[in-house]
């Protein structure tokens, strides 16, 4: 069924970036700067299809990327770099991370372990970070350009990084250690599960 809500033609067809809450009961969306309110985060109950009240952050430029590791935080990768934490129950901040240097390319979190949360970065970086402690337990320098994505590796002792600018993909060891580089054309992107890349070659 269709969601409900003036602004859904125009914000999902043009969305930034999606996520869905792990109950599967509320979608996400980011939208670029350029479109409405470039301060809110959008949102919809996917049981009622019905559009709630956005989440005014007050941050112009955080529409890069979203994830939502447990049904009542939701985490927002900023273009300077940071990571907000927000309290979806109280509808406030409940932490900030300074995780890096340049704009948050992409940001998920491990399935079997939410408070172990990975974000990638246009500084060439990856971190994986313990929200449980507010701080990053390991960097994962290497990529000759910018990290357009990564991901945990179901086991959860790997990660899989992607780079645009440096046409490489690359295994890491959850303790830093660079495995194999895969040298890629454009474009290349993850499945729908998250667990595997599709590229050029």
């Amino acid at each position: 069924g269709q969601l409900e809500g003036d602004l859904q033609s125009s914000l999902l067809w043009q969305a930034n970036t999606i996520a869905v809450s792990p109950d599967s009961s509320r979608l996400f969306v980011t939208v670029p700067l350029y479109i409405h309110k470039p301060t809110a985060i959008y949102s919809w109950d996917l049981n009622t299809r019905k559009a709630l009240p956005p989440i005014d952050t007050g941050v112009a430029g955080i529409a890069n990327t979203i994830a939502v590791p447990s049904d009542n935080i939701l985490a927002v990768g900023q273009a300077s770099g940071e990571v907000t934490l927000w309290d979806l129950s109280q509808e406030k901040v409940a932490h900030t991370i300074e995780a890096h240097e340049g704009r948050i390319s992409d940001m998920s979190f491990f399935e079997n372990d939410p408070s172990l949360m990975l974000t990638a970065s246009v500084d060439r970086t990856i971190k994986i970070h313990d929200i449980r402690y507010m701080r990053a337990v390991h960097r994962l320098p290497g990529h000759e350009g910018g990290v357009s994505a990564a991901r945990f590796l179901p086991d959860g002792n790997q990660i899989i990084s992607a780079s645009t600018a440096d046409k490489t993909i690359r295994r890491w060891q959850t303790d830093g250690t660079s495995g194999p580089i895969i040298r890629v054309g454009w474009p290349f992107e993850f499945a729908d599960n998250g667990d595997t890349l599709i590229a050029n070659r």
